[in-house]
This record gives structure tokens, C-alpha cells and sequence, in this order.
């Protein structure tokens, strides 16, 4: 009797131990609650696992020219562990060709702007979803969000709830089509009587093209509807929760930085200011000739510098501060270039042996001469800049498969896009890869705006080209790639704090590599494949027309060329094959770089969008864009992190912005790399318990 009671006491304590455990799971996420009872995993992994039912709203062509709504519950299934595995994503089809790529691209970026959302890097995180018969578009992008947020926080998707809408980076809705059949759809469901649209669609065309009030419509069908923003608010009112929205701070006091730090910084944009004013004061009448004529004129002027300085935005005057710098004798050494090239060339002619630097200025009897004359100047002209590009710069031409393949730390063409040696974790944010692979991206983007010379022949010939603007044209070249070489690093001489990153940097990198990979994958697939398949084109002949057309894809396309090289030498080097070739780059500094190649492939994916022809979107975008990027830096300045990159990012937005100097694109890309690289930081500082070095310097100290 007293093995029997004790047998029963044991059992109570187990029974009472496992209910403890369920009760606490939303703190330890370590045990698996799968219809309502918790369970181990085999191996003594613990899970806990939730199975949801989404409903998607589509709309299907059943004929040609008649659509009309859907309304699909799909089973989403999400299981978490104890470990550090990254996250998993596996989809199924019941249908061949089921899925298409753009919705199975917006599973992907719904996982990780949830991830996002909750800054954590999912570890442990598997996502099961399964999809029913044909199914594509980007439109289930922010419902299944919405599920994933629910199964990790152990909530229930409510009945009564569906949600239409894109998901953007920084969780805000974007807009899709097809609303009022989906609307219908929604409502033949008879549980179905709230559903969620994105904020800027109050009206719609229907499937015959005419407008529809949505509001009106929802009436009409006993919907009840919910224009919503982003995805917080959403979340908050399927869960019929107050809309808790957090107080957006002033942009002036978000930025500032320690007293200690913006007093280092601001010393050194002094000094170096004085010494590009004693510079321009020392230009004989010639040189500022030439600099007045200078394409980049206005970034040679310090005065906007200045003016950034005295408004507090002291790192990005002391960027702008050290442009003007690099413009300044990129300007002189471009024209010394081209005023040897010309006087070499006319002493082979024998038309002038030594000419003054004025006359060389005012060759204005160019123009008349013989048209085969010209193109001999403009082929010798080319193929000189062509080769200092080369040899001068270490540059091993534009037409390598691989730009940037050959290139070794020691030969980088200019500073900043390997940083040095010795680089502490907080430090890395700074060097930018994107906006150092910009004039790489430049010269490419110019090269493909070259007249070859039969079209420059007929050009010169009809008169629709002149000799002086074919010049000017391969000296800008120059001139670009020079700016580069000349710059000095912007923070070179600002005492940066040290601050070593915990064990969370190698997942909050692994993260923000899918991250960018799904969104550089979307490029492909819903830009440059319709592009080519509709223009019976090869891929890369789509890539060289929209590098040719657009700077800001040209700097892209050369940055993830890098970044991909890059990361592909740390795995090699992670994974114990061949040593790492740039050992300054630590996890940390991929994990910036990786952050900032997401932001501009976003922004780049969404310049490439119609939706970008809607003034309303844009705007509204952009203004979600930079709230996101000041709650980012709020979160950093509570957390105790210096946050310099984004601070950076989000002053170079204003500035673009305020002055309409900047694209679409450009301005989102720096509000969305202030937002993310926050974000990054969060995820990486603020959970770090001491000093930890990335793999690759630990390799290397071996």
C-alpha cells in the first residue's frame, strides 16, 4: 500500500512539474504544445509546437477577362526548440506548379519581418505551411506575418479575422490588387467579419474596371473593415487589442550622440574643414576655372558642409566634409589628366609643341576639327583612362564576370570598403559597402552610357553630339573613380568607444543574409524574368539595360557582387577550409554590410514596382520609413548603444529629402539602413555579456 501511494505521489509530482512547465512556456519556449498537451521531442530537444489555420484571400481568372475572389484556409504549422539552429522555412503544394515563387519569396519575408518585429533571429524557429491548388502573388505577404507573429507568441488565429496586403522591410502594408473580389470572397465565409486593408485603399477597380468604395462595399457585405497601416496595428486589432502606438521622438534628440563623442567628432570636422577652405584659397585663377566647370562642383563647396554642421548633423557634415575633400582633388588630378593627354596629342600632330594651361582650356577650335580626328582623340582619351583605371586604381577592368574577384585587401581600390585591421565589433557599422562600391557603380553606369564609335561618328557627323561633351563624359569618369581613390575615411580621427558584441551576432547575421537573399531573389524573379521573357532577352542583356538606365542599380549590382564574394570567403573560412582573405571582416562587419545590402535591395525592389507611380504611396513609405528609423535609434540610445551608422543613414535621408536631391530610392534606401541597421545592432549589443571577437579574428590570432 505505501509503494502504491508512493507511486501515485510521484506521479502527482510529475503531473504537476509537466502543467508548471506549459505555464511558463511562453518565457523558456522549450516544450511542445500540440493539441493542447506538451510534449519532448526525440533526443531530449524540446519543442513546443502550433498549428494554425491562415485565410488567404486571392483572386482566379475563371475566365478570360472575368476574375473572381477566393478565400483558402491554409495549415501553418510552427514548431520552436531549445537550440540554436537557424530558422527553417519548407513549404508543400497538393497541385504541381502549385505555388508560385512570388508567394513562397513573401512566405520568406513574412518570417523575418516578424523576426524582425521581435528582434530575434528565430533560432530554433521551423515554419511549415501548405499551400492549395495555384496560389501566387504578394498579397497573402502580410496575414501570413500576422500567423507567424500569433504561433510564436502561443496565441490562436482569431475566426472571425482575414487580412489582405504586401509586407514591406519595416512591417508596413503595401498595396495589392484585386480588393473588392477578395472582399466578396471574405464574406461568403460565414465566420469571416472583420478583415484588414492597407491604410491608402479606400477605392479599388473591380474586375470590370470600375471604382469601388471599399468602405461602402464592406457595408454592404457586413464586413467589418480596418484600413491598417502596418503590421503592429494589425496584429493589435485581430487580437482586439488597443492600438498601443509608441510615442515617434524628435529627430534632434534621437541623433545625438555622448557629449564626449560629438565633441571628438565635431574637432575633427573643424580641422578638416579649415584645411579644404585653405585649399580652395590656395587655387591659382585656372584651378578654380577648372573647379567652377567641375561636374562636382557642389560637392567641392564646403559651405553645405558647413551648413550641416551648424544644424547638428555632425556626421553627416563631417561625411560631406570629406567628399568635398576627395572632389576637390579628384577635380585637379582629372583635369592635370586630360590637359596631358591633349597636349601630348597635339605635339603628335604637330600642331603645338607647348601651349599655356588657358589655351589648353579653350580649345574651342576642337570642334573643327576632322571628324576621324575627334574619334582618334576620344579613342586615345578612353583607352588612357581605361588603363589608369587599371593600373593606378588595382581595377582589373568593367567587364569581368566577377567585378572585384581579383582584388586582394591590400589592393582595394579605395579605403573604407575593407576596413582595417584591428576593427572593434561597434566600429564596423560604419564602413559601408554599398556606398563604396558607389562608384564602381557610377563608372559602370557611365561606361554603359558611352557611344560606341560608330554611333559616336554619326552623332558627331548630324551634329547631335559635341566633342567638348564626349570629353567631359570619359573625364567624369575619371573624376568618379579618383573621388574614390582620395577620400578620406569620414570617421578616421573620431575616438570611437568600444563595445564587443554577444552571442547573438552570428544569428542576427545569419538573418540579415536571408534577409537580403529573399529580396535580391525577388529582383530576379519578378523583375528580370517578366523583362526577359517579354522582351525575348537573356537575363544579363535585362541587367545590362537596367544597370545602363539606372546609377542606383549599377551601384547595386557592384555591391552584391562584393558582398556576395565576401560572404562566400567566410564560409570557407566558418567552415575550416581555406583562410579568410579580408580578416577584418568579423561576423559583425557582414552583419552591417549584409543589413545595408537588405535596405537597398528593398528600396531598389520597390523602385522597380508601379505602385512607385502613386505620389500618395510614396509618400506615405517614405514617412513610415523614417518613423521606423527613429524608433530604431531610440531603442539603440535606451539600450546604452551607440548606433553611428544609422545616425548616419537617417541624417543622409533628411538631407536628400529637404532638398529634393536625392531619387525615391536613395532616400528610402538610407531611411531603411538607419532602420535595419538599428535593428542590427538591438539584436547584436543588446543582450552582449562581455568581450567576444568574431571567428575570423580568433582564426587568425591561432
Amino acid at each position: 500500500m505505501k509503494r502504491l501511494h508512493g507511486r501515485i505521489v510521484i506521479a502527482a509530482l510529475v503531473l504537476f512539474a509537466e502543467a508548471f512547465a506549459v505555464d511558463d512556456v511562453a518565457d523558456s519556449v522549450s516544450f511542445t504544445r500540440q493539441d493542447g498537451k506538451a510534449t519532448a521531442a526525440a533526443g531530449g530537444e524540446r519543442q513546443r509546437k502550433t498549428s494554425l489555420k491562415l485565410p488567404v484571400l486571392t483572386v482566379r481568372q475563371r475566365s478570360p477577362g472575368k476574375w473572381t475572389g477566393c478565400c483558402s484556409f491554409l495549415p501553418l504549422e510552427i514548431s520552436m526548440s531549445d537550440t540554436r539552429s537557424p530558422l527553417r522555412i519548407s513549404m508543400s503544394d497538393d497541385a504541381p506548379s502549385g505555388s508560385g515563387t512570388t508567394i513562397r519569396n513573401s512566405l520568406w519575408t513574412a518570417a523575418l519581418v516578424a523576426a524582425l518585429q521581435k528582434e530575434s533571429a528565430l533560432q530554433g524557429v521551423r515554419i511549415s505551411l501548405d499551400f492549395k491548388g495555384g496560389m501566387d502573388g504578394p498579397s497573402a505577404g502580410a496575414v501570413m506575418c500576422l500567423g507567424i507573429m500569433t504561433a510564436l507568441d502561443g496565441r490562436e488565429f482569431p475566426d472571425d479575422f482575414a487580412m489582405t496586403g504586401s509586407i514591406l522591410p519595416d512591417g508596413t502594408v503595401g498595396l495589392v490588387g484585386g480588393v473588392p473580389e477578395k472582399l466578396k470572397a471574405a464574406a461568403k465565409n460565414p465566420k469571416i467579419k472583420r478583415v484588414a486593408i492597407p491604410a491608402l485603399q479606400r477605392f479599388a477597380r473591380d474586375a470590370s474596371e470600375n471604382w469601388v468604395d471599399l468602405l461602402a462595399l464592406g457595408r454592404e457585405l457586413g464586413l467589418e473593415l480596418f484600413p491598417v497601416e502596418s503590421i503592429a496595428d494589425a496584429y493589435c486589432l485581430m487580437h482586439r487589442e488597443k492600438i498601443s502606438r509608441p510615442v515617434v521622438p524628435a529627430a534632434l534628440l534621437v541623433v545625438r550622440e555622448s557629449a564626449a563623442l560629438e565633441a571628438n567628432a565635431a574637432e575633427v570636422f573643424r580641422s578638416r574643414d579649415r584645411a579644404v577652405n585653405k585649399r580652395i584659397a590656395g587655387l591659382s585663377s585656372n584651378d578654380l576655372q577648372k573647379v567652377s566647370q567641375e561636374y562636382g562642383r557642389a560637392s567641392v563647396d564646403p559651405r553645405e558642409a558647413e551648413r550641416r554642421f551648424e544644424e547638428g548633423a555632425i556626421f553627416d557634415a563631417l561625411d560631406l566634409i570629406s567628399l568635398s575633400d576627395a572632389h576637390l582633388t579628384a577635380t585637379l588630378k582629372s583635369w592635370e589628366f586630360y590637359l596631358d593627354y591633349l597636349e601630348r596629342f597635339l605635339s603628335k600632330m604637330d600642331e603645338a609643341r607647348k601651349l599655356s594651361q588657358k589655351q589648353l582650356c579653350d580649345m574651342e577650335g576642337m570642334r573643327e576639327w576632322p571628324i576621324e580626328k575627334q574619334l582618334a582623340f576620344v579613342d586615345g582619351f578612353r583607352k588612357e583612362v581605361s588603363e589608369f583605371c587599371e593600373v593606378a586604381l588595382g581595377w582589373k577592368g568593367v567587364d569581368d564576370d566577377k567585378p572585384g574577384d581579383k582584388k586582394t585587401e591590400s589592393e582595394a581600390p579605395w579605403s573604407g570598403i575593407v576596413p582595417e585591421a584591428g576593427v572593434s565589433d561597434l566600429d564596423a557599422q560604419l564602413p559601408s559597402l554599398v556606398e563604396d562600391a558607389k562608384a564602381e557603380g557610377l563608372y559602370r553606369y557611365m561606361v554603359k552610357q558611352t557611344f560606341d564609335r560608330a554611333d559616336l561618328k554619326k552623332a558627331l557627323q548630324d551634329g547631335k553630339r559635341d566633342i567638348y561633351a564626349e570629353i567631359d563624359h570619359d573625364r567624369r569618369k575619371l573624376f568618379i573613380l579618383m573621388a574614390a581613390k582620395y577620400r578620406i575615411p569620414s570617421f578616421q580621427g573620431v575616438s570611437i568607444p568600444t563595445m564587443n558584441a554577444g552571442r547573438e551576432v552570428s544569428s542576427a547575421l545569419e538573418l540579415f543574409r536571408k534577409a537580403w537573399v529573399i529580396v535580391d531573389g525577388m529582383i530576379e524573379s519578378e523583375v528580370v524574368d517578366p523583362l526577359a521573357n517579354n522582351a525575348s532577352m537573356h537575363k544579363d542583356a535585362v541587367r545590362e539595360h537596367l544597370t545602363g538606365n539606372d546609377w542606383r542599380f549599377a551601384v547595386y549590382d557592384v555591391a552584391k557582387h562584393w558582398g556576395r564574394l565576401l560572404l562566400s570567403l567566410y564560409d570557407d573560412a566558418v567552415n575550416g577550409g581555406n583562410s579568410f582573405v579580408y580578416p577584418s571582416y568579423t561576423d559583425s562587419t557582414l552583419l552591417f554590410m549584409c543589413a545595408d545590402l537588405f535596405a537597398e535591395a528593398s528600396a531598389q525592389m520597390l523602385s522597380l514596382d508601379k505602385e512607385t507611380e502613386n505620389a500618395s504611396f510614396v509618400a506615405f513609405v517614405t514617412d513610415r520609413a523614417r518613423t521606423s528609423a527613429l524608433l530604431g535609434m531610440e531603442a539603440c540610445r535606451k539600450a546604452g548603444i551607440p548606433c553611428f551608422g544609422p545616425v548616419l543613414a537617417f541624417q543622409k535621408a533628411e538631407r536628400s529629402r529637404a532638398e529634393r536631391s536625392g531619387t525615391v530610392t536613395q532616400v528610402l534606401a538610407d531611411y531603411w539602413k538607419a532602420t535595419m541597421s538599428a535593428k542590427a545592432l538591438l539584436m547584436a549589443f543588446k543582450n552582449g555579456k562581455g568581450p567576444k571577437q568574431g571567428f575570423a579574428e580568433r582564426r587568425l590570432e591561432k
